[in-house]
């Protein structure tokens, strides 16, 4: 039963965030879809296509409010990728001269465009993948919102525990996603804005758009929002801005 289980969880592997982002979102939404039910009296698909939108709104904006930023900047494109060629340059002239290892060899060059090809290609197939999750993930919660009850009464029946402890363990469990779903976001926000202020500081460009990315980026694991602003520094300190680079730096790795 057990290999059969583990056979079963890994070819369904890829819609198991699917469930378990559905079970979220059912959990935080979960009182608006009884209200408009039960209170207001609305049909069960009316109900949960609203909510489902108003999730994709909220979903969405900030998506699409990174994405206009990172649009705009693009027409500043090529006086960014001039003043990085020129960083690159400055970077092979130092190693160079005091290792005699030519970082921009035809064979580095060569084996940089394999690894780039074989990430875009990583990276087409994950934007799909999480693309057929998101859908999945709807598709799921859909029918949890429609028949609530009977799926809160099924979940309730399988649970191999007394009644009194199956609720408890669900209320124990509904604090615990709320406390995730909305204390991740808002210490995301938080970073987020005690960056955007080291950027006004120490005259990052594009604080706004910087703001938003390190926002995201502090929700990483590990890396977290140093994998944005360690980039910006060392490139203001290669713009010639050295102490606004260093600042930033400084202020990332102490304060943020």
């Amino acid at each position: 039963i057990l290999v059969l289980a583990g056979l079963i969880c890994f070819n369904l592997s890829l819609f198991i965030p699917s469930v378990l982002g559905a079970i979220t979102l059912y959990i935080i939404t979960r009182k608006y879809n009884l209200y408009l039910q039960e209170e207001r009296e609305w049909k069960p698909w009316l109900a949960s296509t609203i909510i489902i939108l108003g999730t994709l709104v909220i979903l969405i904006l900030p998506i699409y409010f990174i994405a206009d930023l990172l649009i705009e900047k693009l027409g500043n494109a090529s006086v960014y990728m001039q003043k990085f060629n020129v960083f690159v340059d400055k970077i092979h002239d130092y190693v160079y001269s005091n290792t005699r290892i030519d970082l921009l060899s035809k064979e580095n060059l060569t084996k940089l465009k394999d690894k780039v090809g074989s990430f875009s290609t990583s990276a087409l197939s994950s934007t799909f993948n999480t693309l057929t999750v998101v859908l999945s993930m709807y598709f799921i919660l859909y029918f949890m919102f429609v028949r609530a009850k009977v799926f809160e009464r099924i979940v309730s029946k399988a649970m191999p525990f007394k009644r009194a402890n199956t609720q408890l363990l669900g209320d124990k469990f509904t604090k615990l996603v709320m406390a995730n779903a909305i204390g991740i976001p808002v210490v995301a926000i938080g970073q987020g804005v005690v960056a955007l202020i080291g950027y006004w500081i120490f005259g990052a460009p594009s604080a706004i758009l910087l703001f938003a990315l390190t926002a995201v980026a502090s929700m990483l694991p590990v890396v977290g929002a140093a994998i944005i602003y360690v980039p910006v520094g060392i490139f203001m300190i290669a713009e010639g801005n050295t102490g606004g680079g260093v600042g930033v730096l400084i202020y990332g790795l102490v304060v943020v």
